[in-house]
């Protein structure tokens, strides 16, 4: 025991001396109300996170959402942006005054059915104006750059123009979200694309998915890289994939010139499951190398980009425990590390991840229930090895009998919920302690029988702040979660 709290003291001192310095990371849920979802998020100018995704909501359906954090992640605010249908927000950027230009789609506003949805901004997220476009027939929003002139692009898929069922789709405006020009790419099938990049050239590159143009039959789909000119018309086209499910979900540009696609797909693997895959080519599109990365479970890559080492850092979600997946690659794509992150109880998926000014990582995406009733959105920030808190190594390795999983909601206001599950019996302490050591509450001091515990914490009489709850177990095994109180 006079190791635990050599362990313990150790702990306080290093969070007390470095948390304000962005040394180590955070772990939050985000409620706002009914089920939660973050979809993109970026580190913004001044400190602090931005993210965007969507709400629902018992009298409007689901609304665009948007939360600006401290960079401790502390919520500064939330707003949402809809009408009574349904509207969701997909990417964010922060623009050059300080605002925010969010795209999704909306089936509120619009031509009809659903309609690619833009959304201007200030600085605290009251709205400066909304854009839609869109035919008769259904349009998606999926990612939204600001060019070097200021404008924007977007990257979506539309049902009501171009030449197959679905196609991808390029929106270029102004500052204002005027139209400057519109194109639509594909054949006769399904071809769509997730993301977009303005490249050194004033062109643009695209990732997304192609049936109309895969090599083998049109139940088939490849990934799709496609890079047009600064004024929309396509320069070239090439497919990512072989006779199996593949997927290109972003495109990032690489310092010699080139590109790295995230995904996923079954071609390139040796298990016949899903598996991400990291592909490196050249500016035209030529792969250089491709890596594999996963289990024998399913793992679907969702975002990445290179780092500032010429590495790579790569998100999405495992089958296995139904968690989220953070990879780490280095120059040549080969792995150096990977995380996970969720609840035991609940699944857990990651959308983005980008590089902090810190050299760690911000990544966000949603936490829900089996029954996908309730949701919040996930924010983590962790350090360059993918690690919350200086013991996460010690909680990889040594496990022991205990799982304490991060309380719901958080930040909260005034009650928490805490869930532990214990592989044995055994005596449990669960104490709740401020940043700098003092103990506030004990919320157990017994003996319990193995599986699934739940506690409640009830903070009305504390102030403001980070707090740490701690679980210990009869053979000295303990582990610690963050627990920010807001008002």
């Amino acid at each position: 025991m006079k190791i635990n709290a050599v362990i313990l003291l150790l702990f306080f001192a290093l969070i007390s001396n470095n948390y304000g310095r962005g040394q180590h990371g955070f772990s939050v849920q985000i409620d706002v109300s009914g089920f939660d979802r973050g979809v993109t998020v970026e580190e913004i100018t001044g400190s602090g996170f931005i993210i965007t995704g969507y709400t629902t909501h018992e009298t409007t359906g689901e609304d665009v959402l948007l939360i600006k954090t401290n960079s401790q992640g502390d919520t500064l605010w939330t707003r949402s942006y809809g009408g009574p249908g349904l509207d969701n927000g997909w990417a964010v950027r922060q623009t050059e005054d300080g605002g925010f230009i969010i795209v999704g789609f909306t089936d509120s506003f619009g031509a009809g059915g659903m309609d690619v949805y833009l959304i201007r901004t200030d600085s605290v997220g009251e709205e400066i104006w909304t854009k839609t476009f869109g035919g008769q027939e259904d349009e998606h929003g999926w990612d939204v750059r600001i060019t070097k002139e200021g404008g924007f692009i977007i990257a979506a898929e539309t049902g009501s123009y171009g030449n197959g069922e679905l196609d991808a789709y390029l929106i270029k405006t102004d500052s204002n979200g005027n139209v400057e020009w519109t194109n639509s790419y594909g054949g006769a099938q399904i071809d769509r694309i997730f993301s977009v990049q303005q490249t050194a050239d004033n062109g643009y590159v695209t990732a997304g998915i192609s049936y109309s143009f895969t090599s083998v039959d049109a139940n088939d789909r490849d990934g799709y890289l496609l890079k047009t000119n600064a004024s929309g018309a396509m320069e070239w086209y090439t497919t990512i994939g072989g006779d199996a499910y593949d997927v290109a979900h972003s495109v990032a540009l690489t310092n010699d010139g080139g590109y790295i696609v995230t995904g996923y797909g079954e071609s390139f693997g040796t298990n016949g499951s899903l598996d991400v895959y990291l592909i490196k080519t050249d500016a035209f599109g030529n792969p250089l190398w491709t890596k594999v990365h996963g289990t024998s479970m399913d793992e679907r890559g969702i975002k990445g980009q290179q780092t500032s080492d010429s590495g790579y850092i790569a998100i999405g979600f495992t089958e296995e425990n139904a968690d989220m997946y953070l990879l780490r690659a280095d120059s040549l794509g080969n792995l150096l590390w990977s995380q996970t992150f969720g609840s035991r109880y609940k699944v857990d998926f990651g959308y983005t991840v980008q590089e902090t000014n810190d050299g760690g990582f911000v990544l966000t995406g949603h936490t829900n229930t089996f029954s996908g009733t309730e949701g919040d959105v996930l924010l983590i920030k962790t350090d360059k090895n993918g690690r919350i808190s200086i013991l996460s190594d010690l909680e990889y390795d040594y496990p022991g009998t205990t799982l304490l999983d991060q309380n719901y909601p958080n930040p909260f206001s005034v009650e928490t919920t805490i869930d532990y599950h214990l592989n044995e019996k055994s005596h449990i302490e669960l104490n709740v302690y401020t940043i700098s050591g003092q103990k506030v509450a004990t919320l157990i001091n017994q003996k319990q029988y193995a599986g699934n515990h739940s506690v409640k914490f009830f903070a009305s009489g504390l102030p403001c702040g980070v707090y740490l709850c701690k679980l210990i177990a009869t053979n000295g095994q303990q582990q610690i979660k963050k627990l920010v109180l807001t008002r």
